[in-house]
């Protein structure tokens, strides 16, 4: 028996005395091989949710800002005016915000749930965002993450959160 893994979630198991005949885009087997799709260990298909140890609101400290991504895409043209398009049929933002993570407790949370569950900021989560937006699923830009020490009292983490998209 052997076993071929190719998908995250699914695995085949070739049985029986057949050899493998063919394996490239597609695979090739015996009349006597038998295949068995066998599912491996369930992932979550929603995302994290903001830990609720963490603070659910952003400082106000002039560093918040919301801008909506830009979504025209302009082509010149031989002559005359260019062209433009709409690039995404969703519309999303950006969120630039800071946090203050009053403890060490506070930071170590943060920083398992940015290198943890939000997988180095590659993973969607949820968020409260503020005003009339409610909770937003969002990302970390990348290389937006920025904790610096607050005089002894605490960090701050400083971060840009992109907005997955909504339909319009």
């Amino acid at each position: 028996m052997s076993e071929i893994s190719l998908l995250p979630v699914i695995s085949i198991t070739l049985t029986g005395n057949s050899p493998l005949v063919h394996v490239q885009p597609h695979i090739s087997l015996l009349q006597e091989t038998t295949l068995q799709l066998v599912p491996n260990a369930l992932r979550a298909i929603t995302p994290a949710t903001w830990p609720a140890s963490l603070p659910q609101y952003f400082l106000d400290d002039g560093n918040y800002s919301e801008t909506p991504f830009p979504n025209v895409l302009t082509t010149p043209t031989d002559s005359g005016v260019s062209k433009s398009r709409k690039r995404f049929t969703g519309k999303f933002n950006v969120y630039s915000a800071t946090v203050w993570l009053s403890n060490n407790t506070k930071l170590d949370t943060f920083r398992n749930f940015y290198y943890g569950e939000a997988d180095q900021g590659n993973d969607e989560f949820t968020i409260p965002i503020p005003g009339s937006a409610g909770v937003k699923s969002v990302k970390f830009v990348p290389g937006s993450l920025l904790i610096t020490s607050d005089g002894g009292v605490g960090w701050r983490a400083n971060f840009q959160l992109i907005q997955q998209p909504e339909g319009i």
